[in-house]
């Protein structure tokens, strides 16, 4: 189909719909419409005039459940259309009768009929149930347990599973738990896999006459050398080159050719020397010493860069001889003892595998992988052995009944649900019935076990023409994309995919072809696409939020220009590198940074893209409405971001979104366990567990079930600097720490992960012991009974006394259940903490306090199933909950987006595969690979088997043999193969424009590297290249450096010339350097300004969701607040104290030697200068004191009554106890409304009000019940809004004049000043205010956009004071001192408006 929705097939199209008779595998390029062929061809096989087939005789196979209804609802949608066509057509209306019964599924449905049909030809009780996710890891660790339990208990004096998990590592035995299991479920992704733990098994047991060549591993590791060797000599080669330039360094010539000659004599024998042989000669590899290269007609670039490629050659042949040059005997004890553990661990994993069938047989269950085995076994002749798929007589009935089977996503598939179809499809010659669509290039599910490897056999052995059994048809022709975007994606995976990395060549077969036909429209977008690079490392001096001034790169070129853009932050850790570690956990603080400054620039691109600019307002361009088939502006929803990964990364693009005022939605798919009230639990129970957690301790000091604020959680740490944080809770408490002996020892000081729990008396080892630190918590504290603390010889404040005597109480309570946990059952305990808390109630009076009560019950729920499961403790329950997190797993279901959402989209490639935008963000481009499988002890491979690290746990040694940087290397290249593949799955997204982000540091450098491809022959780039990839980038730049459009690049690295590749796409690349974002808006001096459309007002900057984003990408501009702490200068080799400091009196600095004439230490007739300087720094003061009764923040309506305070010479109102101020809907609903939640509501409504339409009772009447509907509004908010006064505004001359310019309102507007603290405290000393901010925030209700300025409003409800204009002028002139520093144009009028009495008031400057 067309863009324009014209259906007319390609030749190819109809050749995939009308093929009978073959082994059909239909290679679908992105874009090229497979599912309706797959529908049509279903359609022409049911109404087929001379061999029509019925829907009952088909067997359909989807990837998803959601694709499985797609594909039912479409061949309906087809057949109804057939019968309107023919209503008297009794076959078609019968096929419309069996299409709620026809075999249209996923696999595992297809293998759940199968069980229930032919469960008899099993011993499968038929009242068998299947287990979901959470069942299944509950019953696992369960039987785990037991199985380790009993494999110790065999061993009371040591044996190969003690071995084993002491050389595994970790705490207690949860490494060896995760690699049973690992390698358990592994195995089941095999159709034998007793066969094939067998087999692992075997291949350890290598006799010394079988040479080492013929091991399987043996031609990876040669692969590996060979590959090594290779980027070695092309190092080499080129700094042969530089040295053989004119001004290079000549006397390098002798040693580079020698030394490359070397290692292409290496590279010629590698294949055919024994390993003896070959190692001799790795360990041979020599680099001599450089020849100096002196002289002025020495070019020093020339030179370093010789040099440079020289060394990255040697240390890349040194790195190969140390880790592989052992002789053969040495490979042969690694081998020994490898199988020693492998034989131990695959014991393991039977042992597992059996009790774990004999546990669900006994409760009558099956799981997910049961499904697909037993499948196999009623499918499978009984005679058939390994490796032989002998159909049974029901796998025969069952391709009689199928005269098709027809496979969707078929590169996603594993090695079971390949044998599975085979068996029930028609594999004879004549009669062969298999019909698989697919497009391995988008195969991205290799995580999930599925094996690519299955469609590129077929791919590489079907034929093009017809008439043999099996036949391959190559759909090419994409009708999603514009042409730009078809020709950019093939220029770069022509390039890139190789069969090394990718696992297929990106020929003429695999290219697209762009079918799009979009109608022409000049407004249409531009057809280059766009990229932007980012520089993550910030030049010294810029902090998270700083400014630096750095100077634009110059070299802007054809399509190209480099400009200062987006560089606040720190340098961004591991961005255009390899990083093993992989994705891990929550990215640091240098990442995160990084990571803000590109989501800011990828939102000012939306907000652009969208609103347009100043000079040029409106959407950028306009996109193809596919059901309107007309073109249309821009809008919010036309555009997605993709991210790898979106956990930890979503959440900073949604904040910066909100910064620039774009409403985003991702779907985190965590939404149950970071439900707040569910974090709050789990943190309590880990608490509860070993109360030596820091961060869980902390969330539940500070949530509503102990209730302190930040200074009190600051006032603990303080207690016990050094300390644990609940050591230092204890000590806060007043409550003297006992001595620590053998029992408090031995309880772990676990992580925030809640591991190594201290209630489960594992041996050796006591519960944590609470109750010897409290003393007295009964009695509160009073003035004639100073408490603990006093006894300790500690003075606690009076404010202490409050916090001393919470935290004492908290302790008890906390005491008291732990006791509990240990004699209840889990789920009691839970009950019991939600009625001590009362924390169940109090979540139902919160917004959506009945779904946040119904997650609270559901974690109840869990926790009483994990009883009927495994062992009782909270430990095991902790540790089933963190291993359904690890597994993203997630106990509820994230809420569905309609496609009608004005929003951006944030989400995972993953997650967008089969989906299409207008516009398509790729961001994050720079961040490494997780290449995490990698580097565990174990690797696990189909084909290489299950291959250990030298362990030797005696010895405390570990290191990679020579299988194991085989089998590594295998494994390198097909995640990088899979890389590559959700590369092109994220590119192919895009409709009409596609976006490419990416931060790296040292850009110049990596653009050195990169550019290094303009001096390769050919199109394809090497695998030297293309395997040596850390991050996307390294695939995309040097394949983009070698375009004409792609000046900028090639003008970083200061390269001139290469080879560029002619070709049609359109590229626009920007290099994005330096602090500052553009679209700087001016400044007013002393005053700072920031929009934060997010900005919530009672919130402190401390309980920001991302607190680097409040410090930094402040759109408009960014710079530090002065603190109150002045910076230590350097000054002539010297720490001085700035001036007016106490600590610089007399002229004498801290830290530097006596002044001449002063005392020495030695004289002993008067005070040595060392006692003057003690004494002088004992009497020092603060010189700020009067600002610490400054708050650091005030909100505009705070200013009128702070100005009195302060002026009446009384101390300053602190800012208030972070309390919960809202009141509870319930109290709303029984008591009414007050008047400020009155006013709140009223301000909600006039914030949706759709102002390009009338106003009237009845459009406003409707938008309160959607706004009830929509839970923005309660029914009792929306019944106090006066509909009437609304309507009175709107109608009145400034009502209208909003409506007249309806397009350039802007509705609650928040903003931000930083206010020079002697302006608003004049009465503050000269010396104390100096440089001294105060943060004022404000929310403007309403500014409206005019020819000659700006119009603001402010809307008011309740009573009208006596004298409205002197009441409120303070107000006004800040919001007008705002509004003109943010846009840096006047405002020309300012009118309060009071809806309840219909008064407008114009203020005058």
């Amino acid at each position: 189909m067309t863009a324009t929705g014209k259906r007319e097939w390609t030749p190819d199209q109809l050749a995939a719909i009308r093929a009978r008779r073959a082994n059909i595998l239909v290679a679908a390029a992105a874009g090229a419409g497979k599912t309706a062929v797959l529908v049509e061809r279903i359609i022409q096989r049911l109404t087929d005039p001379e061999d029509p087939v019925s829907l009952e005789n088909l067997l359909v196979v989807t990837f998803t459940e959601a694709a499985a209804a797609e594909m039912r609802q479409r061949i309906g949608a087809a057949l109804e259309a057939a019968v309107a066509r023919d209503p008297e057509n009794e076959a078609l209306r019968r096929q419309l009768l069996l299409l709620n019964r026809a075999h249209i599924s996923t696999i595992h449905s297809f293998c759940l009929w199968v069980l229930r049909t032919y469960f008899y030809r099993l011993d499968l009780d038929p009242g068998f149930r299947v287990m979901d996710p959470a069942e299944v890891d509950l019953m696992q660790l369960e039987v785990m347990d037991r199985v380790l339990e009993e494999a110790f208990a065999a061993e009371p004096d040591g044996g190969p599973v003690t071995d084993l998990a002491d050389s595994l590592g970790g705490r207690g035995d949860a490494n060896l738990v995760d690699l049973v299991l690992r390698v358990w479920e592994f195995s089941r992704s095999l159709p034998w896999p007793e066969a094939w733990l067998e087999q692992v098994t075997s291949s350890y047991k290598v006799t010394p006459e079988t040479p080492l060549e013929s091991l399987p591993w043996y031609g990876e590791l040669r692969q590996m050398i060979t590959l090594e060797l290779q980027e070695a000599a092309w190092y080499l080669e080129q700094a042969r080159q530089a040295a053989a330039a004119p001004g290079g360094p000549a006397v390098y010539l002798d040693n580079l050719e020698n030394e490359k000659e070397q290692v292409t004599r290496l590279l010629e024998e590698v294949g055919d020397l024994p390993w003896e042989e070959l190692n001799a000669k790795l360990a041979a590899v020599h680099f001599g010493r450089l020849k100096a290269a002196r002289g002025e007609d020495v070019d020093p670039v020339l030179k370093e860069r010789a040099g440079k490629l020289r060394n990255q050659a040697r240390d890349l042949l040194y790195a190969l001889k140390e880790d592989l040059c052992r002789d053969e005997a040495a490979v042969r004890a690694e081998l020994e003892r490898s199988g020693e553990l492998v034989a131990t661990l695959v014991g393991l994993v039977r042992r597992f595998d059996a009790a774990l069938r004999e546990a669900k047989g006994r409760r009558n269950l099956i799981d997910f992988s049961d499904l697909e085995h037993l499948c196999l076994r009623v499918l499978l002749d009984e005679g058939a052995g390994p490796g032989r798929l002998q159909p049974s007589d029901v796998a025969l009935e069952l391709r009689q009944r199928f005269a098709e089977v027809l496979v969707d996503e078929y590169q996603d598939i594993n090695t079971v649900q390949d044998a599975i179809l085979a068996l029930v499809s028609r594999q004879d010659v004549a009669e062969n019935n298999l019909f698989m669509v697919g497009d391995v290039k988008q195969s991205i599910y290799r995580f999930r076990l599925a094996n690519p490897d299955l469609f590129l056999a077929k791919y590489r052995q079907y034929p093009e023409g017809e008439g043999g059994p099996n036949r391959r048809i190559l759909l090419k022709a994409n009708f999603r994309s514009r042409q730009g975007v078809v020709d950019g994606v093939n220029f770069i995976f022509r390039q890139v995919f190789s069969p090394l990395v990718g696992e297929l060549e990106y020929d003429a077969a695999a290219a697209l072809v762009g079918r799009a036909g979009y109608p022409e429209n000049p407004a249409a977008a531009t057809p280059a696409v766009e990229v932007y690079l980012q520089e993550g490392k910030v030049a010294a001096g810029t902090g998270a939020g700083g400014r630096t001034d750095l100077p634009e790169a110059v070299g802007a070129g054809k399509g190209g220009k480099i400009s200062g853009g987006a560089g606040y932050g720190e340098t961004l850790s591991g961005y255009g590198a390899a990083s093993p570690g992989g994705e891990t956990g929550a990215p640091d603080l240098e990442d995160l940074t990084a990571l803000e400054r590109e989501a800011l620039l990828v939102a000012r691109r939306i907000r652009r893209m969208v609103r347009g600019t100043p000079e040029r307002p409106g959407p950028e361009f306009q996109v193809w409405d596919q059901e309107k088939k007309e073109y249309r502006d821009l809008t919010y929803r036309d555009i997605v971001i993709l991210l790898r990964a979106t956990r930890d990364r979503a959440p900073v693009f949604l904040e910066a979104l909100k910064q620039y005022g774009i409403p985003a939605y991702a779907d985190l798919g965590s939404g149950y366990f970071a439900a707040t009230e569910i974090e709050t639990i789990l943190s309590l129970l880990r608490v509860i567990d070993n109360p030596h957690q820091d961060i869980p301790l902390a969330a539940v000091l500070r949530s509503p079930i102990v209730g302190l604020s930040a200074g009190d959680l600051a006032r603990i740490r303080l207690a016990a600097p050094g300390e644990d944080f609940f050591t230092a809770v204890v000590k806060a408490a007043g409550a003297p720490l006992l001595p620590f002996t053998a029992r408090e020892s031995a309880a772990p000081s676990s992580t925030a992960t809640g591991s190594g729990g201290a209630l489960d008396n594992q041996p050796g080892q006591d519960p944590v012991c609470i109750a010897p630190y409290i003393e007295d918590t009964q009695e509160p504290w009073r003035d004639d009974h100073p408490g603990p603390g006093a006894a300790a010889g500690k003075a606690v404040p009076g404010k202490d006394r409050d916090l001393a005597s919470l935290l004492r109480e908290f302790l008890a309570r906390l005491e008291r259940w732990r006791t509990l946990a240990r004699r209840q059952p889990l789920g009691d305990v839970i009950w019991q903490l939600y009625r001590e808390t009362g924390y169940l109630e109090f979540v139902g009076g919160l917004p959506g306090g009945a779904q946040r009560q119904a997650n609270l019950r559901a974690l109840l729920d869990r926790a009483r199933q994990f009883e009927g499961f495994a062992r009782h403790g909270l430990f095991r329950f902790l540790r089933f909950i963190e291993r359904l997190q690890q597994n993203e797993g997630d106990l509820g279901t994230a809420r569905a987006l309609g496609e009608n959402e004005d929003v951006v989209r944030v989400m995972s490639i993953h997650r967008a595969k089969g989906l299409e935008f207008p516009v398509v963000i790729v961001a994050g481009l720079g961040k490494g690979f997780n290449l995490r499988d990698l580097s565990g002890d174990f690797l696990l491979h189909g084909r290489l088997g299950l291959v250990p690290l030298y362990l030797d746990a005696a010895a405390g040694i570990k290191y990679p043999t020579l299988p194991y940087l085989a089998t590594g290397h295998r494994l390198r290249l097909e995640a990088l193969s899979e890389e590559l593949r959700i590369l092109y799955v994220a590119l192919t997204r895009a409709r009409e424009k596609l976006i490419l982000a990416g931060t790296v540091r040292d850009l110049p450098r990596q653009a050195e590297n990169w550019c290094a491809s303009l001096f390769l022959p050919g199109e394809q780039l090497p695998p030297v290249l293309t395997s040596r990839a850390g991050n996307p980038l390294d695939w995309l730049l040097p394949a983009l450096a070698r375009h004409p459009d792609a000046a900028a690049i090639r003008d970083l690295a200061g390269v001139g010339g290469g080879h560029l590749l002619p070709d049609p796409s359109s590229w626009q690349v920007e290099v994005v350097r330096g602090g500052e974002l553009p679209d700087r808006g001016s400044e007013e001096p002393g005053v700072q300004v920031r929009v934060t459309a997010g900005y919530q007002g009672t919130e402190s900057a401390g309980q920001q969701e991302n607190p680097g984003l409040l410090c930094s990408g402040w759109p408009g501009g960014s710079r530090e607040l002065a603190g109150a702490v002045t910076p230590v200068q350097e000054t002539a080799g010297k720490t001085v104290a700035p001036p007016g400091s106490n600590i610089a009196e007399a002229g004498v600095e801290p830290g530097v030697s006596p002044p001449a004439g002063a005392v020495s230490p030695q004289d002993e007739t008067g005070p040595t200068w060392l006692q003057q300087e003690v004494a002088r720094r004992l009497a020092w003061t603060y010189p700020r004191q009067p600002l610490t009764a400054l708050p650091v923040k005030l909100t505009v309506t705070d200013l009128k009554r702070r100005f009195d305070v302060f002026n009446e010479g009384e101390t300053p109102l602190r800012p208030g106890e972070n309390t919960f101020t809202r009141r509870p809907a319930f109290l709303q609903s029984h008591q009414g409304l007050t008047a400020a939640e009155r006013g709140t509501a009223t301000h909600l409504v006039l914030q949706h009000v759709d102002l390009s339409r009338p106003v009237t009772g009845e459009s406003l009447a409707g938008l309160l019940q959607e706004m009830v509907e929509r839970e923005i509004l309660t029914p009792e908010q929306a019944a106090a809004v006066d509909i009437r006064a609304i309507v009175t505004f709107f109608a009145a001359p400034l009502g209208k004049r909003l409506l007249a310019r309806w397009e350039q309102v802007k509705r609650e507007l928040p903003f931000s000043l930083a206010v020079p603290a002697v302006e608003l405290y004049p009465g503050l000393p000269a010396e104390a205010a100096a440089g001294e901010i105060i943060l004022v925030q404000g929310i403007i209700d309403c500014l409206v956009e005019e020819e000659d300025g700006f119009l603001l409003l402010d809307f008011k409800t309740g009573r009208i004071p006596p004298d409205p204009l002197a009441a409120y002028r303070e107000q006004v002139r800040f919001y007008t001192r705002a509004v003109e520093t943010i846009f840096n144009r006047n405002v020309k009028e300012v009118h309060l408006y009071f809806l309840d009495g219909g008064v407008d008031f114009k203020v005058t400057s």
